[in-house]
C-alpha cells in the first residue's frame, strides 16, 4: 500500500467565546462562528499545499 502524500490526522482547533463575542441572547454570533471555521479551514489548506 503507498503511503499518503499528507497527514489524516484531524485538526483540533480550541478557541474561547468571550462575552464580547455573543449578542443579546447570549449565543455566538454568526459572523464569529464563520471566523473560526476559516481559521480550522486554513490550517487543514496549509497541510495539502
Amino acid at each position: 500500500m503507498a503511503s499518503e502524500p499528507f497527514t489524516t490526522e484531524p485538526v483540533t482547533l480550541i478557541q474561547e467565546v468571550f462575552p464580547g463575542d455573543t449578542n443579546a441572547y447570549n449565543t455566538l454570533f454568526g459572523g464569529r462562528l464563520l471566523s473560526m471555521m476559516d481559521t480550522a479551514a486554513g490550517i487543514v489548506s496549509s497541510k495539502f499545499a
